[in-house]
């Protein structure tokens, strides 16, 4: 059974507006195991980067709990805090937020040697993370040159050299164009390929569909929970959350309304495809 590295229990989380509480989490029950890769969904105010700053501990939960790897953040020390956000890195939505250097091989660093770690560990971490999110050739760049895409992956870059165990993507393609944020998802398949513990919040369907798990979000609880295949022929319980049925998804059902006998679980249009070739066919 796969160790459970992420575990929230009737968490909830308030924010103060004006002196008033507003909640904004209610009684989130979560597990996350190592070397899965969740997507959780929802739309602008759900609570899905609340949950996210919570579980990386930006934030400190209003009720319930968040346990790291075993262990209750409840009440831990400063130092133990610390060693527990190495262990859980976070890519944010704008990347120049996170770009510190004037070079990209220096940004990539600024992480590691804040920790101390040797300098010929520094080297090989920076080349490693590089080379894994296809940037080794603009090390010597200044990063504020770089497209939107590639300054997202050299974030990336630098959150993948603190060598940590969870990764956190909150809306990191949201404010990219549709090359950079293909550039960025490949970049998170090949994380979640190497067994990276992965949690990408979004609320691009196309991209929950490459998860292994996809939570929805709506109003601060979770309504679903599961493979993404199952979780988007949850039709009623995905619009009532504000989000769209993938278009896969939706030529399959109205296929399915009109008599085929059409399997609609097929995410991508190669499935949708072979489905409706089965279906026409007559085979299962």
């Amino acid at each position: 059974m796969a160790e459970t590295v992420i575990k929230t229990e009737k968490l909830g989380f308030s924010y103060d507006e004006d002196g008033k509480k507003v909640p904004v989490l209610h009684d989130v029950d979560l597990e996350i195991e190592r070397g899965s890769f969740t997507c959780i969904l929802g739309h602008n105010g759900s609570g899905k980067s609340t949950l996210a700053k919570l579980l990386s501990l930006v934030l400190s939960p209003s009720s319930g709990k968040v346990v790291l790897f075993g262990k209750n953040t409840d009440g831990i020390t400063e130092d133990e805090a610390y060693e527990l956000r190495r262990r859980v890195g976070m890519v944010f939505q704008n990347p120049d937020n996170q770009l510190v250097a004037t070079v990209v091989e220096e940004d990539v660093a600024f992480g590691p040697e804040n920790l101390g770690i040797e300098p010929s560990e520094i080297r090989k971490r920076v080349d490693d993370a590089l080379e894994l999110v296809g940037m080794s050739e603009y090390k010597k760049h200044s990063p504020h040159r770089l497209s939107g895409g590639q300054k997202q992956r050299v974030a990336i870059a630098g959150i993948i050299a603190l060598d940590p165990d969870v990764i956190i993507f909150d809306e990191s393609t949201a404010m990219l164009d549709p090359i950079g944020r293909a550039e960025v998802m490949e970049t998170i398949k090949k994380l979640a390929a190497r067994g990276t513990t992965v949690i990408l919040i979004t609320h691009y369907m196309e991209e929950a569909a490459e998860a292994d798990r996809a939570v929805v979000l709506d109003d601060g609880r979770i309504t679903a929970d599961g493979k993404p295949e199952d979780v988007f022929s949850m039709t009623e319980t995905i619009e009532k959350a504000g989000l769209e049925i993938p278009q896969v998804t939706r030529l399959l059902k109205a296929l399915k309304s009109d008599g085929i006998n059409v399997d609609t679980r097929a995410l991508t249009p190669q499935g949708a495809a072979e489905a409706i070739k089965c279906a026409l066919g007559g085979r299962k």
